[in-house]
């Protein structure tokens, strides 16, 4: 009896330090926005609009967000001016987006990808509009919104992995895209963990891990088993705290059941990690 505490301590130990490792070294990918896609805006006609935008990215890159910020409302103000680049302004829009993230303007953030995956309906780019809901998703997530963000990518009932049909992950298995499918499933379980749903984030975290595996997507990979490691450590936590209950009503069966459950749900992501790595 006086080894199993040891063995729940000894779990708690590595799944703690595998899961601070993962998250120090991985955030929650973005599948849209990327330094390359910032560059790409500076080849715009205008010569002020162009300016504006490497300036911005500039500051962007030298981790002066709140200017950068600036350089590129400025931009989109001076494409205002031209009404036939249209496109230009979606895409100065989408990197206003992630420049609110990451100073937590999240609200702000939301309204600007609204009007980005308004116009890629209306142009008819499915997989751009997935991706896109996705990342909304993920900015509902971290406002904690969360059963908002699941609406966003399957739907309000999520029946045998059956999505609805204008849902993130429905897009991107509709167009066969992968990297869509991997993004929304592993978005999907932070939101369905984040609820309490562990069950169902489990299942969720492994779908995306096993398309990120066959595409071989190490960064999606280690972020799923990232989630992975989360949600199996918030089920040893609800199990420990069970036994501690009953040891408090002096059943010693029970608490004895729930000991072993923490050590059972707890080692599957220490092992899992080890064995991908």
């Amino acid at each position: 009896m006086e080894r199993l505490p040891y063995r729940i301590r000894r779990v708690w130990a590595v799944l703690f330090l595998t899961t601070l490792t993962l998250c120090l070294w991985l955030a929650h990918p973005s599948l849209t926005i990327g330094r390359k896609g910032i560059a790409e805006i500076a080849t715009a006609k205008s010569p002020i609009l162009t300016q504006l935008v490497q300036q911005g990215l500039k500051l962007y890159q030298a981790g002066d967000i709140q200017e950068a910020i600036k350089s590129w409302q400025a931009a989109l103000f001076s494409s205002q001016e031209n009404s036939s680049n249209y496109a230009e302004k979606i895409s100065i829009r989408t990197y206003l987006a992630r420049a609110y993230q990451q100073v937590g303007q999240i609200p702000e953030a939301i309204a600007e990808l609204k009007q980005v995956i308004t116009y890629y309906r209306q142009t008819n780019e499915p997989i751009k509009v997935g991706r896109m809901l996705t990342e909304q998703a993920q900015l509902y997530i971290s406002l904690g919104q969360h059963r908002r963000a699941v609406t966003i990518l399957c739907g309000q009932n999520q029946i045998n992995a059956t999505c609805n049909q204008d849902s993130a992950i429905e897009i991107a298995r509709h167009h066969s895209d992968d990297l869509g499918k991997v993004a929304a499933w592993g978005s999907l379980g932070n939101a369905h963990r984040l609820q309490g749903e562990y069950e169902q984030a489990i299942q969720d975290f492994e779908r995306s891990y096993e398309i990120a595996k066959r595409i071989d997507n190490q960064t999606y990979m280690v972020s799923n088993l990232n989630g992975l490691a989360n949600t199996y450590a918030n089920l040893a936590k609800g199990n420990e705290r069970r036994a501690e209950f009953a040891k408090e009503i002096s059943d010693k069966k029970a608490a004895q059941k729930f000991q072993q459950s923490t050590v059972g749900t707890a080692l599957p992501a220490v092992m899992r990690y080890s064995s991908s790595n």
